[in-house]
C-alpha cells in the first residue's frame, strides 16, 4: 500500500513525499519511505545503519507510523530516524499514557540515495497479537523533516496544526 503524504506548510525543498508498506511475513512489516527534492537537504541525510532504541528521535528527521483500532482510543507509535535508530511507545489513548513499548523491533534498516532522490527500507518485527491487527488497523503515517532552520511536518493529512496523534486523520487500511 502506497502513500503520499501532505506538508502541513509549504515546503519548497520537497517535492514529494511517498511511504509503502507491505507484509512480507505476517510477522513482518516492511515499511520504504522515497523522498525527492532538494538535492542539498537529501545529501545531508545520513546512510542508515540498524541503530539502537532511542529517545527524541522526532526533535530531527523522523519518519512515523501510529498503529490503532477502531472504537479503542489506546495506540502504538513507531519512530525511526534517518540513522536508523528508533523507538515504540504505546498509548492509553491521544497523547496519554505514553510508556515504552516492545511491541514493536528493528528488524532491519538501509538507506541509499539516487538522482535528487533518497530511498529507506526498514523491516519491522510484528509480535503475534499485532499480527491480525495490522491487516485491517487505522494508520498514520507521517514525517518531521529538519533541513537547516527549517521544519517540515508531512502526514496522511492535517488539521488546523501539525498533529500526528490526530485519529481524524489516520487511514482505515487493509495490509497484505
Amino acid at each position: 500500500m502506497e502513500f503520499l503524504l501532505q506538508s502541513f506548510q509549504p515546503c519548497h525543498w520537497i517535492d514529494n513525499l511517498t511511504v509503502r508498506l507491505m507484509l512480507e511475513q505476517p510477522d513482518l512489516l516492511f515499511f520504504q519511505v522515497v523522498l525527492k527534492g532538494d538535492p542539498l537537504f537529501l545529501d545531508q541525510l545520513p546512510e542508515a545503519q540498524p541503530g539502537n532504541r532511542a529517545y527524541g528521535l522526532w526533535e530531527e528527521t523522523c519518519f512515523e507510523l501510529f498503529i490503532g483500532v477502531d472504537n479503542c482510543p489506546g495506540y502504538i507509535e513507531w519512530n525511526l530516524a534517518a540513522t536508523g535508530d528508533w523507538n515504540c511507545f504505546s498509548f492509553h489513548k491521544e497523547r496519554t499514557g505514553m510508556i515504552t513499548s516492545d511491541l514493536l523491533k528493528l528488524h532491519s534498516v538501509s538507506s541509499s540515495t539516487f538522482l535528487a532522490g533518497y530511498l529507506m527500507n526498514c523491516r519491522i518485527q510484528l509480535p503475534e497479537p499485532l499480527q491480525a491487527i495490522i491487516r485491517q488497523c487505522s494508520l498514520g503515517v507521517a514525517a518531521v523533516l529538519k533541513f537547516s532552520d527549517s521544519t517540515a511536518y508531512f502526514a496522511l493529512a492535517h488539521g488546523l496544526q501539525a498533529d500526528f496523534h490526530d485519529r481524524r486523520y489516520h487511514q482505515q487500511v487493509c495490509l497484505s
